[in-house]
């Protein structure tokens, strides 16, 4: 700034240097923005991790690089979708206005120009690729691979774009922060950070999925609805990919401000209610489950101490983190609390009903994702307080963050009427687009590999580096087969031959369901234990049940049977 002669300040020279200064303000808040963006992308990315970890936790070994294959191609496919279409459809402009709240017409194959555009593309794309997860846990160890990479794709650009162009583009009909014609019920959809347009929409597909492939082998119902399934492999793993979860999530909440300037306080709440949350549904989960196991039918056992099991903690954090994602910028402490614990009782209720109708979720996604996403949105009708709704959404008439606020705190029921007119579009919209395709390729046949897949493992038969191995279904080759499995189709001992290929069909992972099939495997041991046909003695194979489990006093009754005493029907062998 300089001076005229008699030293005043010219004008001229003033107002260019605001100008340019305020020039240079909009860039470095555009900048920090963007920047905001991009590390909650890379962050919301980084719980592809914890999904894999987590699944191949609760699978068998011989599944695992089927799950990892699932989880990379789900990254591959969605971001190939979402890129040539899925992002023009979510938030692409509209040539005919008419129709720009049920898609958009602009931005197809990666038109992109600015920073904003780029950060807000690589954001919306983790999202979507979170989505498709939640699917791979649920139908893991019997999908066809082909059948998955073709619902990942299918759900990535159409199903899921059009979710959220209705839920969260300024342009959707169901949107809080629609700009061009009146908001559903005056306040739109509040699903601050996906609820139910990310795990609603997952939690469907796989409650669809997993209905159409049915339990794995080897799972098993009684008369009194009590599930028997295989273990998983790593409670580590499990462990692990729960807190990868976690870690992100921060992100995934946190982020979902899109801007840091000016919405600081919006992020850093939502955080704390992420934190908050996971903790209290883990713990109520745990206890919940606790409670239930120890009840017996003629009523309360008082006698034992209820157990704590890690399933339920864990499954517990992440029922709760779904519940409270939809509103974690607009409840107080005391709203979150009270989202986590119902988040983590409906889990445990959903598992339990999820065991009445014989539905085989080997990691609980239905009621992870679908039950707690549900909650999710009921509870932003109930619990939401009208200032911090004023500050997450920038509404600046006070009758429409009234309105808009929680039934709890004074709130009209607009809020819970529009999240619950957004679910009664969003459920059929999946079952009419991806629910659609499983049923059709479960009528055809193909939704499922076969049942020789299963017991020799996913991976041995379809993800094998070495010679491939011919599927035989006939009852009396399948043993055969089973046996080379992991020789390179060399005949091999089975004993060998089981611990090559994977899981061993003795076990649950690949459970001799069969009286033919237990047949086959006594008929081929008997053969290899010949040596020592004097002291298997009368031992007749033919009526034993082989079953996975080996113990001291399974040691000792087969010390007593060497030594000539005939086993009963249904006795056991040791492994």
């Amino acid at each position: 700034i300089t001076r005229t002669a008699t030293g005043s300040l010219d004008l001229l020279t003033v107002m260019a240097a605001t100008a340019a200064f305020d020039e240079l303000l909009l860039v470095v808040v555009e900048s920090m923005d963007v920047m905001w963006m991009l590390l909650g992308a890379i962050l919301i990315f980084y719980m592809q991790i914890g999904f894999s970890m987590l699944e191949v936790g609760a699978v068998g070994a011989s599944a695992t690089r089927n799950v990892l294959m699932k989880n990379c191609f789900d990254a591959a496919v969605t971001s190939l979708a979402w890129g040539f279409v899925g992002n023009a459809f979510a938030y692409g402009e509209a040539v005919d206005s008419g129709n720009g709240w049920f898609f958009g017409t602009s931005g197809f194959f990666f038109h992109l120009e600015s920073s904003s555009e780029y950060a807000s593309w690589l954001f919306n794309w983790a999202f979507v690729a979170t989505a498709a997860t939640i699917v791979s846990g649920a139908v893991a160890e019997r999908i066809n691979f082909r059948v998955y990479v073709g619902f990942a794709l299918l759900l990535s650009f159409l199903t899921y774009p059009l979710i959220v162009r209705w839920g969260w583009s300024s342009d959707g009909f169901m949107s809080a922060s629609r700009d061009n014609g009146p908001k559903l019920f005056g306040c739109g959809l509040l699903d601050f950070a996906g609820s139910g347009v990310i795990h609603l929409t997952g939690g469907v597909a796989a409650l669809v999925a997993v209905v159409c492939l049915g339990p794995r082998t080897g799972v098993t119902y009684s008369k009194e609805h009590v599930k028997t399934a295989p273990d998983g492999q790593s409670d580590i793993l499990k462990v692990l990919g729960t807190l990868c979860l976690w870690f992100g999530w921060f992100s995934f909440n946190g982020a979902s401000t899109s801007a840091i300037v000016g919405s600081s306080r919006t992020a850093a709440r939502a955080m704390v209610m992420t934190a908050v949350a996971g903790a209290v549904g883990g713990v109520a989960s745990a206890v919940t489950h606790s409670l239930w196991e120890k009840r017996n039918g003629k009523g309360w056992d008082h006698t034992n101490v209820a157990e704590v099991h890690l399933t339920p903690l864990l499954n517990g954090v992440l029922a709760a983190l779904v519940g409270v994602t939809a509103n974690c910028a607009t409840v107080k402490v005391e709203g979150a609390v009270l989202i986590a614990v119902g988040s983590g009782v409906l889990y445990v209720c959903g598992e339990h009903l999820l065991d009445r109708l014989e539905i085989d979720d080997v990691v609980s996604a239905v009621p992870v994702h679908l039950i707690s996403g549900v909650w999710g949105l009921v509870a932003g009708g109930l619990f939401t307080a009208p200032t911090l709704y004023q500050e997450a959404f920038g509404s600046s008439s006070p009758s429409d963050f009234y309105q808009c606020a929680g039934l709890f705190y004074g709130g009209s029921g607009n809020q819970l009427g529009a999240n619950l007119v957004f679910m009664l579009v969003a459920i059929p919209w999946n079952l009419a687009t991806v629910g659609l395709l499983f049923v059709v390729c479960t009528h055809f046949g193909i939704m499922r590999v076969s049942r020789l897949v299963e017991m020799v493992g996913i991976d041995t038969m379809h993800h094998n580096d070495g010679p491939a191995i011919e599927e035989d279904e006939d009852e009396e080759n399948m043993d055969l087969t089973i046996a080379r499995a992991g020789g390179g189709g060399a005949p091999i001992s089975l004993f060998d031959g089981l611990r090559a290929g994977g899981d061993n069909p003795l076990t649950p992972n690949g459970l001799a369901s069969s009286q033919p099939q237990a047949h086959a495997w006594g008929q081929e041991l008997k053969e290899e234990t010949e040596d020592t046909q004097g002291m298997l003695g009368s031992m007749d194979l033919k009526e034993l049940v082989i079953v996975p489990r080996v113990t001291v006093a399974d040691n000792r009754e087969a010390e007593h049977k060497a030594a000539g005493c005939k086993p009963k029907k249904n006795s056991v062998i040791p492994l």
